[in-house]
């Protein structure tokens, strides 16, 4: 389990344009461009996701989901950022320096999104999901940005390893430890929160006072033992599965990558100093290049 920041050891420091600008798919213009429209397709939704649901105030922010989905947003706009510095020294197969510090972060967060992104779809849909039909925000944000995250992942070339799972652990102690620190500052839920019953004529019933309110029914530190097992007990099974699936996938995905379209960027061209005879033949009165 590790905390890798860098594009190494699957490229060199210095190969970071590969890695963020070409594809195995498509010409490092239209890989650029991809990036710009995945980055916009994310930040207008956690936008819209902030808009619908303002009147919460800073509460908006305590949720996993939210707070997934905004890193998420910041992780893709950084992709592309990078992806447009090394546009350049990809498209001239000029050599870049060693990886900057944008490169860095945008390798962490990549390291931390995409698997946060699953997990928190598998914990809401088994834990959470309320029964019967959902605003698409919630679908968006559960499902459908971790199937988008998974396209970015096995189109483009940045790597993910076993150096680098690290990071969703170290996010997993501090979310636990934010759920006990709001429980204990007593900061509660907007609104309170309530046990509703099925028959709409019957009366909601207040569980707790309302600067009681768990951030999740499901994950309640009134009840310690039940929260602990879940928050680091439940959670870290998941957390190694889906972690698991992210390398395999991604190790079959460089497997099959022969980076044939990489070969010319490998190496600055350069002009031989002298042109031996031998490399010129005469063809019709026009002087020719031999291939060697």
């Amino acid at each position: 389990m590790g905390l890798s920041s860098s594009v190494c050891p699957e490229w060199n420091s210095q190969q970071w344009p590969q890695a963020f600008a070409t594809s195995p798919w498509t010409r490092p213009l239209l890989t650029v461009s991809f990036r710009a429209l995945w980055a916009a397709i994310f930040t207008a939704h956690v936008l819209w996701n902030w808009w619908v649901r303002r009147d919460d105030g800073a509460y908006h922010f305590i949720f996993l989901t939210v707070q997934a989905s905004w890193i998420e947003a910041v992780d893709l706009i950084l992709q592309w950022v990078v992806a447009m510095l090394g546009f350049p020294y990809v498209q001239n197969h000029m050599v870049a320096p060693a990886e900057p510090w944008l490169v860095r972060i945008s390798m962490a967060l990549n390291s931390l999104s995409q698997p946060l992104s699953m997990t928190v779809a598998v914990l809401f849909w088994v834990l959470i999901y309320p029964g019967g039909e959902l605003p698409y925000m919630d679908v968006f944000l559960h499902g459908i940005n971790a199937g988008l995250l998974l396209i970015n992942l096995i189109f483009t070339r940045i790597p993910f390893s076993c150096a680098r799972v690290g990071w969703l652990f170290l996010y997993q102690i501090i979310y636990v430890g934010w759920t006990y620190v709001h429980y204990a500052l007593r900061i509660g839920m907007a609104g309170g929160c309530w046990s509703c019953p099925r028959d709409e004529t019957a009366q909601c019933v207040e569980l707790y006072p309302q600067d009681e309110c768990p951030i999740y029914a499901t994950f309640d530190w009134h009840h310690p033992l039940a929260a602990a097992r879940l928050g680091f007990g439940l959670a870290s099974v998941l957390i190694i599965l889906v972690q698991a699936l992210y390398v395999g996938l991604v190790s079959c995905r460089d497997a099959h990558d022969k980076k044939i379209d990489l070969g010319a960027s490998e190496t600055p061209r350069e002009l031989p100093e002298f042109i031996p005879l031998d490399h010129l033949v005469v063809h019709n009165s026009a002087t020719c290049w031999q291939c060697a």
